[in-house]
């Protein structure tokens, strides 16, 4: 029996309902991705990706953050201006 490619497996955590994004805002993304055995703990924050995962750790593409990466985006950095005074 041949491997699942990761990019179809991660769709398929997604139609499986094993993706829950528990946290979105400005800055981060915390998600939970229900695994074969256990459940993962992934997301963005700092500027990186992160998942507790063996493949992640080890610096391998990993299948949790690419399904979390299919229906969430980084943070976009905002640029900080000047407060504009306004004339009355």
């Amino acid at each position: 029996m041949s491997r699942e490619a990761l990019d179809v497996k991660a769709l398929r955590y997604l139609r499986e309902g094993r993706l829950r994004v528990v946290l979105v805002d400005g800055a981060s993304i915390a998600a939970r991705v229900r695994g074969t055995d256990t459940e993962h703990v992934a997301g963005y924050e700092r500027g990186g990706w992160y998942c507790d995962c063996e493949a992640h750790l080890h610096g391998r593409r990993c299948l949790h953050l690419a399904a979390l990466q299919l229906v969430t985006a980084p943070p976009a950095q905002q640029a900080r201006s000047p407060a504009r005074r306004h004339s009355a």
